[in-house]
């Protein structure tokens, strides 16, 4: 074995470690990308040369962790009001990377976070992977007020993605955002403006929200029915 590959090798052990123990540990501010970046020296087009992705997709990784997307168990209380709404045990729930075969659903929610008034990449992934005339209902969760650009320009993304699937409705709500992830934007003028509203997000999705979503769930359901 090389000299670089057992280096390889004992790099992949530590991170593997690493990851038994990451759960615990709190997110530095400015996000895990650009500590990394910060600790290794390395400027975001040499780090996108190791995976192998753009340079545009590392700086828009960054500016998602430091720009205060919603915490997933915000967006999961609105996947499981809408499970409940239809049926409980009935319905399947389960992360966008885990829904790979989708045939035979009737209908299928398809929720994400709002990033960067954009879809997450593993929901973008999941909603081309639709087949053709698979019935769709999207919802979100967003840290703006309520009838805001971004959320509203998201919502827009993942219907122009959606090339393959009926549209049914859509949904979206407020969803709280950390804390420290307010506090490390409110020092960054070109954020302060969106961390001051997301502030109002706090509480959210309150049990109102989580009624609405219930709503919206069982309108779809008899929509995809009558079609």
């Amino acid at each position: 074995m090389s000299v670089s590959r057992t280096k390889q090798r004992q790099a992949q052990d530590r991170v593997n470690q690493a990851a038994t123990l990451i759960k615990s540990v709190a997110k530095p501010f400015g996000g895990w990308i650009a500590t990394f970046q910060e600790a290794i020296g390395m400027n975001a087009p040499a780090l996108a040369e190791r995976p192998g992705i753009s340079r545009n997709n590392i700086y828009a990784a960054i500016q998602t962790e430091q720009a205060g997307t919603i915490s997933v168990n915000q967006l999961e209380k609105i996947a499981e009001a809408i499970r409940d709404a239809l049926g409980g045990n009935s319905v399947k729930l389960l992360p966008v990377q885990e829904a790979q075969d989708t045939q035979g659903y009737s209908l299928i929610f398809c929720g994400f976070p709002v990033q960067a008034h954009s879809v997450p990449v593993p929901a973008q992934n999941f909603i081309k992977s639709l087949k053709a005339g698979q019935k769709l209902a999207l919802f979100s969760t967003h840290g703006s007020l309520r009838g805001g650009r971004m959320p509203k320009e998201a919502i827009e993304n993942a219907i122009g993605i959606a090339k393959n699937a009926k549209i049914l409705g859509s949904f979206t709500c407020r969803g709280q955002v950390e804390s420290e992830i307010i506090d490390a934007l409110m020092n960054k003028p070109e954020h302060k403006a969106w961390a001051i509203e997301a502030t109002s997000a706090n509480g959210h999705p309150d049990s109102a929200d989580l009624d609405e979503a219930k709503t919206f769930a069982k309108d779809m359901f008899k929509k995809a029915g009558s079609m």
